[in-house]
C-alpha cells in the first residue's frame, strides 16, 4: 500500500511531469547530402542555372552529415547539442507556469555554473507592435527574474525582447501550435 501511495504521489508531483528535457522524448534528425545535380554558373552579366538530369558525375559530392538532437513537448523544445531551450506560451500569457519552472530547474542543472544565458522573448502577430513588444519583454523578464532569484545569476543573464519581429512559423501554424509565442534560452560562449 505504501509503494502504491508513493507511486501516486510521484505521478502527481511536478517533478514527475514529462518535459522536453526528459530522455524519452528525444528525436534525432540526420541530414546527409550525397550529391547535387544542380549547376549554377555566371556568364558576363547573367546568372545561368541548369539542372543536370543524368550526369556522368554529380556536380557536388559530400559525405558530410548533420545530426540534430532535440526533444519536444507542448511546453518546450530542447536542443541537446546547442543547449538551447524554447519555452512555449499560451495566447497573451507571460507568467511562468509550474511546468515552466520545473523545466527551468532541470535546464539550469544541465549547464555549467559559469555560463551566461541569453533570454529572448517573442510574441505572435496578434495585437499591436507596441503591445507585442511589451508582452515579449514581460515573458523574457519573468524567465530572467526566475533564473536570478533561483540561481543567483545576476550578471549571467542577457535579456532581449523581439515582439513579433522574429517569427519561426507562419500565421496559420501559429494559430494551432503557438510556435511564435515563446522564450528562447541560449547558452552564450
Amino acid at each position: 500500500m505504501r509503494v502504491m501511495a508513493f507511486g501516486v504521489l510521484l505521478l502527481l508531483s511536478g517533478q514527475a511531469a514529462a518535459n522536453c528535457l526528459a530522455e524519452e522524448n528525444v528525436y534525432l534528425k540526420t541530414t546527409r547530402v550525397l550529391a547535387n545535380n544542380h549547376l549554377g554558373t555566371q556568364q558576363s552579366g547573367q546568372l545561368l542555372s541548369h539542372h543536370v538530369t543524368q550526369p556522368e558525375q554529380p556536380v557536388f559530392v559530400s559525405e558530410d552529415s548533420i545530426t540534430e538532437q532535440f526533444s519536444v513537448s507542448d511546453e518546450c523544445i530542447y536542443d541537446r547539442i546547442s543547449q538551447t531551450l524554447v519555452l512555449n506560451y499560451a495566447f497573451d500569457k507571460d507568467k511562468l507556469s509550474d511546468e515552466h519552472k520545473h523545466i527551468l530547474l532541470d535546464y539550469i542543472n544541465l549547464l555549467d555554473s559559469s555560463v551566461s544565458i541569453a533570454v529572448e522573448g517573442h510574441a505572435d502577430e496578434v495585437g499591436t507592435d507596441e503591445y507585442n513588444k511589451g508582452l515579449s519583454q514581460r515573458r523574457a523578464r519573468n524567465v530572467a527574474t526566475f533564473l536570478k532569484k533561483t540561481f543567483g545569476k545576476e550578471k549571467q543573464v542577457d535579456l532581449r525582447a523581439y515582439g513579433e519581429t522574429a517569427p519561426i512559423c507562419e500565421q496559420i501554424e501559429n494559430k494551432v501550435k503557438g510556435c511564435n509565442r515563446r522564450v528562447v534560452l541560449t547558452v552564450q560562449t
